[in-house]
């Protein structure tokens, strides 16, 4: 009875080691009608909390809209209607960020962070600002410069792997335009030319081969996804027929593309040859920007951490006798290969920037 009751514990605690060394994520869903920001799990779509809302627990001026995160679990939300950007560390509200009008005469829409650190934020009216911290982002901006300036930027913002900045504009047709590494003058790197109901570029993501993605709204419940060839600007659809294309998020490691169908209230999950795989989340208030994150919606360290604890613990449970552990003799041997290849995401790029 006793053999058998140590043997069960090491059984457990190898499947529970097993089973959950694997990251869940959150998807941040920024619910325009709705002017909320809720998480859901990535692996279930389970709901996991309120960020902002007009209830509580942040109540914004305007809507939730661009947002971008970082591996440490900050993530950065523009209030598109406001002069401010919160700060989030897992789900408390660090600080927020006042926008002097001076700096952004309209509501800020898109954010991004540069190679060098710098927060990077646009409005509407198509201007860009980029704000440096000396202390780290829990610690207030020490400077704002204009970075750029575009025709009606959107939230669709991100960084490239020479450091350039893309940005699509909107409504000015499907345009997307790239400011140098540093800063600068803005070009008009591609445009898709489509006529209506087309002609209304959003959200921007990044393949893991290099490949950009431009979601294009539509009017009137169309959209569709282009590839856009970054050598030479050429833009090619990639996913059409949605219900309105809004904005993208890609997980790598899943090769899964997440997109933002705003008119049908969902969000639908492809992968990366482009063919449907499921509506992820369904039941929304026009879902808008989307971000991941890897870590746990409370800011919990990996699962994998916590189960290592157990290891120790485990084994004083397990002990015979001051000199023999017991342990089935095969698992014994293969505890430093489970400790080698146990299940582990690759870590993903977060929110809409390709790592740098």
């Amino acid at each position: 009875m006793r053999n058998f009751r140590q043997k069960s514990i090491w059984t457990l605690m190898v499947l529970l080691f097993c089973s959950f060394s694997a990251t869940a994520g959150t998807i941040y869903v920024a619910e325009e009608s709705a002017r909320a920001l809720n998480a859901y799990d990535e692996a279930t779509g389970q709901f996991r909390g309120t960020l902002i809302s007009p209830t509580g627990p942040v109540n914004p001026i305007g809507i939730p809209y661009g947002m971008i995160t970082t591996p440490d679990g900050h993530l950065f939300v523009a209030d598109a209607g406001g002069h401010e950007v919160f700060v989030f560390k897992g789900n408390q509200l660090i600080q927020t960020i006042g926008i002097p009008q001076s700096d952004l005469t309209i509501d800020p829409q898109g954010v991004a962070l540069g190679p060098d650190g710098n927060l990077v934020i646009t409005n509407f009216n198509g201007n860009i600002i980029s704000l440096s911290f000396a202390n780290g982002y829990d610690s207030a901006y020490t400077n704002a410069l204009l970075y750029s300036s575009v025709p009606a930027a959107r939230a669709g913002v991100l960084f490239g792997p020479d450091g350039s900045l893309y940005i699509s504009t909107s409504p000015n047709g499907s345009a997307i335009y790239k400011v140098p590494p540093g800063g600068g003058t803005a070009v008009n790197f591609a445009h898709s030319y489509l006529p209506y109901p087309f002609g209304n570029s959003r959200g921007l993501a990044w393949l893991p081969d290099g490949t950009l993605l431009v979601a294009d709204a539509g009017w009137e419940g169309t959209g569709l996804i282009y590839k856009v060839n970054v050598s030479d600007g050429s833009m090619t659809p990639f996913i059409t027929n949605l219900g309105g294309a809004d904005y993208i998020a890609v997980l790598p490691a899943d090769g899964e593309i997440l997109v933002a169908e705003f008119s049908a209230n969902k969000v639908s999950k492809y992968n990366f040859q482009g063919e449907f795989l499921e509506n992820f989340l369904t039941g929304l208030s026009q879902p808008g920007v989307l971000a991941y994150s890897e870590q746990d919606f409370n800011g919990a360290p990996e699962p994998s951490t916590w189960l290592l604890l157990l290891v120790p613990v485990g084994m004083l449970l397990l002990r015979r006798s001051r000199k023999n552990w017991l342990m089935p003799q095969p698992a014994a041997a293969l505890w430093p290969v489970l400790l080698a290849v146990r299940p582990r995401r690759k870590h993903k790029p977060e929110g809409n920037c390709l790592p740098l």
